[in-house]
This record gives C-alpha cells, sequence and structure tokens, in this order.
C-alpha cells in the first residue's frame, strides 16, 4: 500500500488553517529557504516589518493564513541596534533563549517577545505573543532574517486586561502626562481617613514614649468582658480619634 508524503516544499504552499509545522521544521525548512534567496519555495510566508506595526494590524498582511489563529512573517534583520517600539506600544523580550536542536544538532534559537501597550516602565501587558526564530547555521551568501510566528494569548481573568484597540493611542497620550497629575491614587474622602489614621498612630508613639510603662497587651486588662469590649471598640474604632488618654477609665493589671 503506498501513502502519499507531504514535503516542506508542498505544504509551504497552503499555509493557512492547520499550518502548525513544528519548531525544527520553522528553522530548518522555511527560515533556511530564506536565508538562501529560495523565495518561491516559502513564498507564502510574506516578510514584513514585523516590529513597526501593531500586533492586530500584523494578520491583515499575512495572506493565506489570515483566518487562522496563528501567524507567520519572515523579518529583515539590518544593522544596529533593532528598533521595537510601535506608535502606542513595545515588543518586550521576556525569558531566555531557548535552542532550538534537530536531533543533537543546534540548528537555531527562539526568543519570545510580549506586547505592551503605553511606554516604559508604565506599559500594560496584553496577549500579543511573538516568537522568533534565528537560524544558527552558516550558509554561503546567507541572507539575514528571522522568522516570526505570532499569536494571541488570552488573558486570565484575575490578570491583566488588555485595553481596545481604540483607546490604545488615548492610553499612551493619558500615560505621558501620568507622572505631572497623578500626584494621589486616594480620593479626597480616602486621603482624609487616612491622615487621620496617620495622626492616631504618630500621638500615640509620642505619649508612649512620654510614659514609661508600656501599654500593656489586652489580654492583661483587669476587669468583666463588658470592659474588655469596650477597650476592643475604642482601640479598633476607625473613625475615632483614639489616644493614651482614653486608657484612664479602664484598669489592668500591673
Amino acid at each position: 500500500m503506498m501513502t502519499s508524503t507531504i514535503s516542506p516544499s508542498e505544504s509551504a504552499q497552503d499555509v493557512g488553517a492547520g499550518f502548525r509545522p513544528k519548531e525544527k521544521e520553522l528553522v530548518n525548512y522555511f527560515l533556511k529557504q530564506k536565508l538562501l534567496g529560495h523565495d518561491h519555495q516559502v513564498r507564502r510566508i510574506p516578510e514584513l516589518d514585523v516590529y513597526k506595526l501593531e500586533p492586530w494590524d500584523l494578520p491583515q498582511y499575512s495572506g493565506a493564513n489570515s483566518s487562522d489563529e496563528e501567524w507567520y512573517f519572515f523579518h529583515r534583520c539590518r544593522t544596529g541596534r533593532p528598533s521595537r517600539t510601535t506608535k502606542v506600544g513595545y515588543w518586550k523580550n521576556t525569558g531566555r533563549k531557548s535552542k532550538i536542536r534537530d536531533e543533537q544538532e543546534e540548528i537555531g534559537t527562539k526568543r519570545i517577545f510580549v506586547f505592551y501597550i503605553g511606554r516604559t516602565p508604565r506599559g500594560e501587558r496584553t496577549g500579543w505573543i511573538i516568537h522568533e526564530y534565528t537560524a544558527a547555521f552558516n550558509l554561503p551568501n546567507q541572507r539575514a532574517f528571522v522568522l516570526c510566528k505570532l499569536f494571541k494569548k488570552r488573558m486570565p481573568v484575575t490578570g491583566e486586561v488588555e485595553p481596545s484597540r481604540k483607546m490604545a493611542a488615548c492610553n499612551l497620550e493619558n500615560q505621558n502626562s501620568y507622572q505631572k497629575t497623578n500626584n494621589s491614587a486616594f480620593d479626597e474622602g480616602e486621603t482624609s481617613q487616612l491622615m487621620t489614621f496617620e495622626n492616631q498612630a504618630t500621638e500615640f508613639a509620642i505619649q508612649e514614649e512620654a510614659h514609661s510603662q508600656p501599654i500593656p497587651h489586652l489580654g492583661s486588662f483587669y476587669g468583666c468582658n463588658e470592659q474588655n469590649h469596650r477597650l476592643n471598640s475604642a482601640l479598633n474604632s476607625p473613625m475615632r480619634d483614639f489616644t493614651c488618654d482614653d486608657l484612664r477609665d479602664f484598669s489592668f493589671d500591673a
């Protein structure tokens, strides 16, 4: 019985739904063909300046695989330090480089980049991720490309929430003026209450230092449960300015 097999060159024509090559195939065939200049073999994977565009705009350039949940691009490497900053955000490297192996041979490396909206260090993390594959082999007349796999990870329910695309530019503008306008994390009522607590703590510390005998633990107070209950209520009341003078109404063991 004969079985048909699909060569990598044939599978390159069918980049789209169900296109799930292994990492070693991405490096050892697709990226390798691009580095050698065999563009016709991998023409379904577009060449794009990936890190200059917003991640949600990239799928429309992916051609045949635009309806899938993963999108592949070739990114040309240029001399100098690469810039991964877009108009509304930036790509941040996370984790360490991982080695891609075929059998025992190292054929490439993978780096992971996560997209943040805003400007460092106050960017908001999104679910957009790029796996960037770099070849480790040297070829004659080798060109400078990396292969990028883009996908969007669902954000955890209790984690960060990705801002909408329409609000991204507004969030960036607001973030630029953050240091000038956002000097307090509390509203007026919360600030007043916080100041009351701080004043109570300061007054309590001053009077405690003035008295040679420290205030005993609640468990050492003498008297019935009713007296202890009143003392606990006085100490724990958030709306009352409690001082050491209030302890004079209570008797306790020496």
